[in-house]
């Protein structure tokens, strides 16, 4: 029995949207695994397949849909120095914090001497400025 108040749960069924990635970008992406599973933090999943086929699982159908769009616009674009991101805080270590940045397949360190003021912690969403792209490709970061 339910009180007045309170509302009836409904199950939480994911919408589906399906898409197409370049196969060559996603195989170097996911290094040889079959596929990978993307959490967003917004109540999300990404599967992606070695095929580059991919869906995005989410309880919005216009965010899974925006998701989907972004998705296929930036995945595998190149990052230069100077230019801008929202990223995920993944990973906070004693050097410093790893962020996944919105170009899928970037991970950019922010160095502990360029935190900005404002505390932050894992799962967080930051803008930073992409510092500096080494030769091997490590990106660095700084807040913005």
């Amino acid at each position: 029995m339910t009180r007045p108040n309170q509302r009836e749960k409904k199950p939480w069924r994911p919408i589906k949207t399906d898409g197409q990635l370049e196969a060559e970008q996603v195989q170097k992406f996911l290094k040889g695994k079959p596929r990978t599973i993307i959490c967003c933090p917004l109540e999300a999943i990404i599967i992606i397949q070695s095929h580059g086929a991919f869906r995005v699982y989410s309880a919005d159908e216009a965010y899974g849909q925006r998701l989907a769009k972004w998705l296929e616009n930036n995945f595998g674009k190149t990052v230069g120095e100077g230019e801008i991101f929202l990223g995920l805080v993944a990973r906070d270590l004693n050097f410093g914090t790893f962020l996944a940045l919105t170009v899928h397949g970037h991970e950019g360190l922010l160095h502990y001497s360029r935190y900005p003021k404002t505390p932050f912690t894992v799962g967080d969403l930051m803008v930073v400025r992409v510092a500096e792209v080494g030769r091997m490709g490590r990106i660095g970061l700084e807040a913005v």
